[in-house]
């Protein structure tokens, strides 16, 4: 009985949006578009009808139980690869922060610096080698970006390469 309720107010909210969409589109007189969106966002409960379902299937209301009985053991990976991001982020910082970006070395002169003991690898690396902004570790923010990039295999034989400096011995070929 409440689920025929329910039915029936989603439809005559339906209804009603639908009339005074028609009613506004054919008439001078204008609503506020806060009711309009209003009533739309009211026709978005038409999904919880589907919610119906559960009442009758037994195995598809023990799979959705199952899945929130889970959702706690999800928390805990996504902490761990959450805190596995947070080191990594930061050593990554640490040691490829210095490494030369494609608008540092087109917008300033590079100078050599001795920053904790290292070279500026800016130097070091060949100028097709500069790494693209968005994929460098110059701040927190893009060393998980990178990281990101790295562990979905989006391109990441070209981070890897432009972090390695040019040692002639060796190959540059992904494919030697």
């Amino acid at each position: 009985f409440y689920w025929n309720r329910f039915d029936f107010a989603i439809v005559m909210v339906s209804f009603v949006g639908i009339a005074i969409e028609l009613f506004t589109s054919n008439s001078t007189i204008e609503v506020g578009p806060a009711l309009i969106d209003g009533i739309r966002m009211l026709r978005m409960l038409r999904l919880l009808r589907a919610f119906r379902i559960f009442r009758g299937a037994k195995s598809l209301r023990q799979l959705v139980v199952t899945l929130l009985k889970s959702l706690p053991v999800v928390g805990n990976l996504l902490t761990l690869l959450l805190t596995a991001y947070f080191v990594t982020g930061i050593l990554c910082v640490d040691l490829f922060g210095s490494m030369c970006v494609e608008e540092q070395v087109e917008g300033r002169r590079v100078e050599l610096s001795l920053a904790a003991g290292r070279l500026d690898r800016c130097l070091l690396v060949q100028e097709r080698d500069h790494l693209h902004r968005h994929a460098a570790f110059s701040n927190f923010g893009f060393a998980l970006v990178t990281l990101f990039r790295v562990q979905t295999l989006d391109l990441w034989q070209v981070v890897v390469n432009h972090l390695r400096l040019d040692i002639p011995w060796l190959p540059r070929d992904p494919s030697a």
